[in-house]
């Protein structure tokens, strides 16, 4: 399986990301990056609009609060 085509899998898949990042986070260093920029873009959304849902939000949070260090 190629990195992009393994990297658009584990994006939309955050609970196998994260344990993968558990396992190996130098090998997936990328992927939290992206995720980490996507949470900065979905923050800036939910500061404008902060009376919309924002399940995906809540998402991205906890993945981030159970991989940062």
């Amino acid at each position: 399986m190629g990195r992009n085509l393994r990297s658009t899998n584990l994006l939309s898949n955050l609970p196998q990301l994260q344990n993968l990042i558990k396992r190996d986070p130098r090998s997936y260093e990328e992927e939290f990056n992206q995720q980490l920029h996507h949470f900065e873009a979905s923050l800036a959304i939910f500061e404008l609009k902060p009376d919309e849902e924002a399940k995906e939000f809540g998402e991205i949070i906890n993945f981030l609060s159970q991989v940062a260090r």
